[in-house]
């Protein structure tokens, strides 16, 4: 009350006195106060905004250069594949040192990663074609004429040996490329190991090659300098300061966007640099950092962002785990300073505060004569108010100063009337006291008859207080539950002493289901699966409880509400006996469901299965319009050669037949083998395979030889052969939903789908049935499964990069097959050469190719393009 009347008297001073122009003076502190929140939030946002680019630009650089990595690192093991399947093939012997040369030196003219190819042997031999950073090509022999040293010879253009340049002793078994290939028994990556002939830091791809019975005759390696990648990181635009670098789960350096060398020497040893240990302060602050954050660093299974702070400066860290399937385990780490950033947001925010000290000075000093000009009167009203307290209500209107015409004075003449007010209010209060003592004792008597009244309900009320204890139980609950308050403690034990069990079991009621418990926990819960069991008898319970909260929200009691449900259990085991009786008309409604799965399963003619799977649908009803996702996959292209002139010589229902024989034929092949098919075009099938290139390659070979049975009839009916083109190309796509909102259709979208497409078109340049990729060569379990031979490196239209182009023949018919096989590296050895330059020994090797196989088209070509050279030259 005393409140009221004074808010009652400051809302007459401001309904009749102005303010004075100095009160005014907080609203202008309160500005520059804003103008400070202002600021503040200016220099949140743009932190925050800088933090998200920030993110963006590490998650970038880390993924440009793990596709680097990878594109790099992928070749030498090509290169092996295609040495590998030739020595297999016993088209080579390891002691034909001549032709090992040869071989060598061509495959390091056709790429421009690849700069050393070698092999050792079980008996200590060796032989490496490397060429040099100044252009020269030398020649690395250890034979039963050079052993225990490993003699260099410099190699002319001609690629004929000079005079020796170095001998050192070497034994290739001691080698750590050796050793790491013997001991996987398998294609893998040897350490990083410092060169013994250039001294700098390197990492071999080596197979290891096995006879027919298993020995391990040698093994092929293929050189890769670590700095290559550290030039890479060098062009890389990171940040004013920022840095990238790889490095072992041992802390070790492999690469990085400085200068710094990662060969240090001590006490006269060359010795591997570990991160920790660099000179560049931000390469050696961030692994310090990732030390101190992980126990080790081979616990960083995943991508991880995370940020430091060292010498006052905030740094973003971006650590991603790169892995090539053979053995490479690194860690690409891209650190970025928030400096680089966050410089003119800084200078932003020092002149805010400053702006905000400045603010801060004035409304003190003018908060210093303000209070000094009010406080002489509010100290009289301090007196007054003193008085007032010890019910002095006529020396209250002495003490003031009432004649004030200012704020003060009306204050003082509004306080005067408060004090009147409070002396009718205490006179009132006294005779509500008396009323007061009048209702209390209604009060007791609405509690009796309160009483009465739940005694009298005919169903089961308890009402329990915050601590779980029992406060109040009616009289049906006394009835129900066979006794009435009982002390509990602890609280939970009320289920045993009430008896209180889970339904159909021995189990006391779980606490968590209970539904007192939940109401306590302020949640309002329903249960009907209690069951009380005393004197020999189940009784079933439904319970209702519900939270009582206080006047401050807080729980104060759980009621409880409970009945004997026995006559409804009867009631449900009556609707049992119902839905028994409701079995007749399931089963008509299982039929009308069997139609519904039988236009499912013709949906799914138009739809595949594994469309939808990779989609993560279970069925066409939840596919939306621009639904997509990215997949590694492999694209099989297919198409009749010549179909415009066949369809001329038939009417449109023979086409129509003709096309659904030739397609039902292939589909099978294409299913057999893991793979869908996404659409037809014509005569023309585009079908993905999500498994395994090894499938992709396995549904061509089938589809040529389904072709040739097909056409055995064609023969036998007097009607023309039929020839198709299949490509094959491997990698990422985009899989979805395209068109309209009336009509939608199912496809793969990417550079992969093209390049695959256009494979298809160049088995007519070739003359030659299917054809693939290197990027499907790479990826497949194991080549030498397949009859495979290289045949071009083109730049296909609309691609950057050149492909490596290899032709299958396994489906050809014997005799060609054979011949092929017979020509594979005769026919290499001579596409490596024109690659070269060197045109005549080029031509002769693909003329001896054609006295052994005259039909070979692809030789016949490249004879061709050897003429073609000669006469522009």
């Amino acid at each position: 009350m005393l409140a009221n009347l004074f808010n009652r008297s400051i809302a007459r001073i401001s309904r009749k006195v102005p303010l004075r122009p100095i009160l005014v003076i907080p609203f202008v502190v309160q500005i520059f106060g804003a103008v400070g929140l202002v600021g503040y939030l200016s220099f949140r946002n743009g932190q925050q905004a800088v933090h998200q680019v920030v993110d963006r630009l590490s998650h970038a650089i880390a993924n440009r250069i793990d596709q680097h990595i990878q594109d790099y690192l992928d070749l030498p093991h090509l290169f092996q594949q295609i040495e590998a399947a030739d020595i297999r093939n016993d088209n080579f012997n390891l002691d034909d040192f001549e032709r090992l040369q040869l071989k060598f030196g061509s495959l390091i003219q056709l790429n421009d990663v690849v700069d050393y190819i070698y092999i050792g042997t079980e008996d200590g031999y060796f032989l490496g074609v490397q060429q040099l950073p100044n252009g020269e090509t030398v020649v690395k022999i250890r034979n039963a004429n050079t052993e225990p040293e490993r003699v260099i010879y410099q190699l002319n253009e001609e690629g004929e040996r000079l005079e020796p340049t170095q001998a050192k002793a070497y034994d290739p078994r001691t080698r750590p490329w050796y050793k790491a290939a013997r001991q996987a028994k398998t294609s893998t990556w040897s350490p990083i190991y410092l060169s013994a002939h250039l001294g700098v830091l390197q990492i071999t791809p080596a197979m290891p090659l096995y006879d027919n019975e298993g020995e391990l005759q040698g093994v092929l390696g293929t050189n890769l300098i670590l700095s290559e990648i550290g030039k890479f990181l060098q062009t890389l635009e990171i940040s004013q300061s920022g840095q990238a670098f790889i490095i072992e789960r041992s802390g070790e350096l492999v690469a990085s966007s400085t200068t710094e060398p990662t060969i240090i020497e001590t006490q006269g040893q060359k010795k591997r640099l570990k991160a920790v240990n660099s000179e560049n302060l931000l390469l050696k602050f961030t692994a310090e950092h990732l030390s101190e954050r992980f126990a080790t660093l081979n616990t960083i299974q995943q991508t991880q962002q995370f940020s430091f702070r060292r010498n006052r400066q905030r740094y973003i860290v971006q650590v991603s785990p790169f892995r090539d399937g053979r053995g490479l385990d690194w860690l690409i780490v891209v650190t970025i300073p928030e400096d680089d950033f966050m410089a003119q947001i800084n200078r932003n925010t020092r002149t805010t505060i400053l702006l905000c000290i400045v603010a801060l000075g004035i409304a003190t000093l003018v908060g210093i004569q303000t209070a000094r000009w009010v406080a002489k009167p509010l100290q009289q009203l301090n007196a007054a108010a003193k008085q007032l307290a010890k019910g002095q209500w006529d020396a209250t209107a002495i003490a003031l100063d009432r004649d004030r015409v200012d704020e003060v004075g009306q204050l003082s003449r509004s306080f005067a009337w408060m004090a009147e007010q409070l002396r009718d209010s205490f006179a009132s209060l006294e005779t509500k006291n008396s009323e007061m003592q009048a209702l209390n004792a209604a009060l007791s008597a609405s509690e009796a008859q309160l009483r009465q009244f739940l005694n009298a309900i005919p169903t089961g009320v308890a009402i329990i207080d915050r601590d779980g204890k029992p406060y109040y139980i009616n009289q049906t609950g006394q009835e129900l539950l066979g006794q009435g308050i009982v002390e509990v403690n602890p609280p939970k034990s009320w289920r045993a002493i009430y008896h209180a069990h889970l339904a159909e079991s021995e189990d006391l009621y779980p606490y968590d289901r209970d539904p007192v418990a939940k109401a306590l926990a302020g949640v309002s819960a329903r249960i009907d699966d209690m069951e009380i069991r005393r004197d020999n008898q189940i009784l079933p319970l439904e319970v209702l409880g519900t939270p009582i909260y206080d006047e401050e929200g807080n729980i104060a009691y759980a009621i409880a509400v409970f009945q004997d449900i026995t006559e409804r259990k009867h009631a449900e085991a009556e609707r049992q006996q119902l839905i028994e009786d409701l079995f007749e008309a399931n089963c008509n409604l299982e039929l009308a469901l069997d139609e519904q799965v039988q236009l499912t399963e013709a949906t799914r003619r138009f739809v595949p299965n594994q469309f939808l799977q990779l989609l993560n649908k279970q069925s066409i009803v939840e596919v939306e319009l621009g639904e997509s996702v990215e997949r590694f996959m492999s694209v099989l292209f297919t198409d009749i050669r010549g179909f415009t002139t066949l369809s001329e010589q038939m009417n449109l229902e023979d086409n129509f037949q003709f096309i659904n024989g030739f397609l039902s034929r292939m589909e099978p092949a294409i299913l057999e083998n893991n793979g869908f098919i996404d659409k037809y075009i014509g005569d023309a099938i585009m079908a993905l395979f999500s498994h395994s290139p090894d499938d992709a390659l396995k549904a061509g070979i089938a589809m040529l030889k389904k072709l040739e049975t097909y056409n055995h009839t064609r023969v036998e009916a007097k009607r023309p052969l039929i020839k198709i083109g299949i490509g094959i190309n491997t990698g990422n796509l985009r899989l979805g939903i395209v068109g309209g909102q009336f009509r939608m259709d199912s496809t793969a979208i990417s550079d992969s789908v093209n390049l695959s497409s256009r494979l298809e078109g160049l088995t007519k340049t070739y003359g030659i049935p299917l054809l693939i990729s290197h990027y499907t060569f790479a990826q497949l379990n194991n080549p030498m499964d397949f009859a495979l031979r290289l045949i071009d490196r083109v730049q296909v239209k609309g691609k950057v990069r050149k492909v490596a182009v290899f032709e299958v023949f396994d489906a050809d018919p014997p005799e060609l097959h054979d011949a092929k096989l017979k020509t594979k590296t005769i026919f290499e050895d001579g596409l490596l050469s024109y690659y070269r330059g060197a045109i005549e020994i080029a031509r002769q090797r693909f003329n001896e190719c054609l006295q052994i196989f005259p039909d070979d088209t692809v030789a016949q070509i490249y004879l061709k393009r050897c003429d073609e050279f000669q006469t522009e030259v």
